[in-house]
């Protein structure tokens, strides 16, 4: 997994921005298992996580393909 820095010391930290490539639309974000709702067409989304720790982000696209990536939110 990757190590995000996104200033989790604030009341809010700082939204990922998460890009795809290949596949095709619409697709379905999930982090952590649940849905990131309104960007099932776009290939750029952001995610504003709960807080520091691991989670998992994942995409799934209309032919059922699915990625995902493990990152550990600083």
């Amino acid at each position: 997994g990757a190590r995000v820095d996104l200033d989790t010391t604030t009341a809010e930290a700082s939204p990922l921005v998460l890009k795809l490539q290949g596949g095709r639309a619409p697709f379905r974000w999930l982090a952590n298992g649940k849905p990131l709702v309104g960007i099932d067409r776009r290939r750029t989304a952001t995610w504003q996580p709960d807080g520091a720790g691991y989670s998992t982000l994942t995409v799934i696209d209309a032919a059922g393909r699915a990625a995902s990536v493990k990152v550990f939110v600083e």
